[in-house]
């Protein structure tokens, strides 16, 4: 109820008990735990990365092997797009976690992000391996959605569906790669099933649908479509997003199907 007296609580606690600076990283936006990962959405006000990563660093230092305080700095860096530091983190959990799933998840979605995708496909089936849940399943279809294998993407999303139909992340994949095949009556059956379970994603649909559609949006349109591929070199301005924005867009690029809509807005 007091989120402030709860902060200072835990900050008062730290000469104590060196582990409580884990617990003040997740008060201030990340805190990732071997069983659990938890969010503390009250504490949005007192959300910063950096000290986040400082108080983990510091356990990091006094313990190299303090396993989950590299896990934690791994992510805090991968959210930061500090990507060549969390991959460090994540291969040195693996090798020294080596029965723990979540490296290996993460590492695979580091190497993706960086479109080293034969690599990042050994990492995600070494996560599956340990754990085959579907979040590792729908992530390796997707990245085989990536390399343009969508078949094989197609196959490991109804074994993620297999294991949970609930899993609407799935559904809308299987979406993607049926498009991307070709076949887009059974892509329209599977957004529809997406929609019926998401019925938010049908109003936004519907949002961008009118805002398409206004006269002077053909105008930026025609802008963003020709300088497209000078875009890159305005990432300079913003280095934190530039390996996210640069993927979004390779992304984009790969999916040929998707190309062809984009050429004919």
């Amino acid at each position: 109820p007091d989120p402030k007296r709860i902060v200072e609580e835990v900050e008062g606690l730290v000469d104590q008990v060196p582990d409580a600076r884990l617990l003040l990283a997740g008060l201030r936006g990340f805190y990732y735990h071997p069983v659990h990962q938890f969010g503390f959405p009250e504490f949005r006000s007192y959300r910063d990365l950096g000290a986040a990563f400082d108080l983990v660093d510091e356990l990091v230092a006094e313990d190299e092997l303090h396993i989950q305080a590299r896990m934690t700095r791994g992510l805090i860096r991968y959210e930061m797009s500090d990507l060549p530091g969390a991959e460090r983190d994540f291969r040195f959990v693996a090798t020294h976690a080596p029965d723990w799933d979540a490296p290996h998840y993460y590492l695979g979605r580091v190497l993706a992000s960086e479109r080293r995708l034969p690599e990042a496909l050994d990492s995600l089936r070494a996560a599956i391996r340990i754990e085959p849940e579907s979040r590792h399943l729908n992530y390796l279809a997707l990245t085989l959605g990536l390399a343009q294998r969508y078949e094989e993407a197609l196959a490991i999303l109804d074994e993620s569906l297999q294991r949970e139909r609930e899993n609407v992340e799935g559904i809308a994949l299987r979406g993607m790669a049926l498009f991307c095949l070709g076949r887009e009556a059974e892509a329209e059956e599977e957004v529809r099933r997406y929609a019926a379970k998401e019925p938010a994603y049908l109003d936004l649909l519907k949002e961008v649908d009118d805002d398409m559609r206004r006269p002077e949006l053909a105008i930026v349109i025609g802008v963003v479509r020709k300088h497209l591929l000078e875009f890159q070199d305005i990432l300079y301005v913003a280095p934190k997003d530039k390996a996210m924005i640069r993927t979004s867009l390779q992304a984009v690029h790969r999916f040929p199907r998707l190309k062809e809509l984009i050429e004919r807005q």
